[in-house]
């Protein structure tokens, strides 16, 4: 069982962002560009926009920085990851020393369990905001205890309307791959890949990282639209249908609309082998040209 006193529960991290882990990242993603890979280029090597979920594992899991939710093993792995937003500040630079905060900002019921909200904030060495992320879990049949507590406003979250698709990206993922994801963004979760691990929590087999998807999507809108990783200042999506190992991805990008401060918005929807929605409500903001 959660309880609604872990509101407000806050742990801290502080660590180096090399260019060995930055770098294995975007490998582990399948992506080869130059910004990501090549040491030699002025400025040095700029990690993909979805690397702050590897930091952020450490406050998840880590043996001495991690949230203290309070729940048994078997509990713990009834944990779904649901829905992600993130805001960059700006890029971030491999070599970064920063300071991750993060803290437990919402518990709520639903029908399908506890809904937890944890929203991390990272700052360089100088104290400088680097990124600001809102993570949505649901912890499924997991029960809360006391009243709940609806987490604060975060960003400028929109809904995403009905993606008009410019074109489709298939992503092909092979039947290692979180097992590269794992090891390369040391984020390790047993269902991702020990087939054991994952039917004992009732899963069918080993599913790819939900945040893996979602980089796929990001990674597929950036190609198609021409964009760097230092033009990416935001990222959101709804994490719904497993994906299954060996699988295809098929993303849908849509075209570029231009918001009211100039920024470009480009919705997004990534659909599993069998079609359903992977991540729907996906959106990658922009910077404007």
């Amino acid at each position: 069982m959660l309880s609604a006193a872990l509101v407000g529960q806050r742990r801290r991290w502080q660590g180096v962002l090399d260019a060995r882990w930055t770098m294995a990242h975007a490998a582990g993603l399948g992506r080869a560009r130059p910004e990501h890979l090549d040491t030699t280029q002025p400025g040095g090597v700029v990690a993909h926009p979805l690397f702050p979920v590897a930091p952020e594992w450490a406050l998840l899991t880590g043996e001495d920085s991690a949230l203290d939710l309070g729940l048994g093993k078997e509990e713990s792995g009834r944990g779904v990851h649901a829905a992600h937003e993130l805001v960059l500040h700006r890029p971030i630079d491999a070599g970064a020393g920063i300071e991750l905060v993060a803290v437990v900002s919402g518990l709520e019921r639903s029908r399908a369990g506890t809904r937890m909200t944890i929203d991390f904030s990272a700052v360089d060495r100088a104290g400088a905001a680097l990124w600001d992320t809102r993570m949505t879990s649901v912890h499924l049949g997991v029960d809360l205890e006391g009243p709940d507590a609806s987490p604060p406003l975060f960003g400028e979250r929109r809904p995403v309307g009905p993606v008009k698709v410019v074109e489709v990206v298939e992503v092909s993922i092979g039947a290692g791959d979180a097992h590269v994801y794992s090891e390369c963004a040391r984020i390790w979760n047993p269902i991702h890949t020990d087939p054991a691990a994952a039917r004992a929590v009732g899963l069918p087999g080993t599913i790819l990282h939900g945040t893996a998807t979602l980089a796929h999507g990001v990674s597929a809108v950036m190609d198609v639209h021409g964009a760097a990783a230092t033009e990416v200042v935001g990222v959101q999506g709804g994490l719904r249908a497993m994906v299954g190992l060996p699988s295809t991805l098929r993303v849908e990008v849509g075209r570029a609309k231009v918001g009211v401060t100039g920024l470009r918005l480009v919705g997004f929807t990534v659909l599993n082998a069998a079609g359903e929605p992977a991540v729907h409500g996906g959106e990658v903001v922009l910077h404007p040209r």
